[in-house]
């Protein structure tokens, strides 16, 4: 298992040991189809660990014994890629939430439209929650927190 753990920090760091200093020494604009060749570079960096995910899930690579709640290796990779594409869209909803916070005027028209993507998105994650929970046959009940006893909380100073 440290020997995993040892492999993957190892290559993270020399990932970024490459991004942040041989690839990019000086300082430079990127045009944006440089921007999309980079990014389609490490998407596909990150892809391609999930081969690693799956050998080590399925196949027991390296001695590799999974935790409990991960049946193999494809729920193994449907849990990293779904971690991974959440972490982005919360980082890209960042870079625009600073680029209006930091270009004031500018981006006017564009506060209505973070506005829109929020309700709409904060919707389509309740429409998607209660397919879940229809699929798991949750009752109200199930969802609604248990009744508390009068007195049991509410009256302590």
């Amino acid at each position: 298992m440290e020997l995993v753990w040892g492999g993957f920090l190892a290559f993270f760091l020399t990932l970024l040991f490459l991004d942040l200093s041989v690839l990019h020494r000086e300082s430079a604009e990127l045009s944006v189809k440089q921007a999309l060749f980079w990014t389609a570079v490490w998407v596909s960096v990150a892809m391609s660990f999930t081969l690693v995910i799956y050998g080590l899930y399925e196949h027991r690579w390296l001695g590799f014994v999974p935790g409990p709640g991960v049946r193999d290796g494809a729920d193994a990779v449907v849990l990293f890629v779904t971690g991974y594409l959440l972490e982005w869209s919360l980082s890209v909803d960042n870079i625009f939430v600073i680029a209006l916070i930091f270009a004031g005027d500018t981006l006017a028209g564009f506060a209505t439209a973070l506005a829109i993507g929020v309700f709409v998105g904060t919707y389509s994650s309740i429409f998607v929650a209660s397919s879940i929970a229809l699929d798991l046959k949750l009752t109200a009940r199930d969802l609604m927190p248990a009744q508390r006893e009068k007195g049991a909380v509410d009256d302590m100073p």
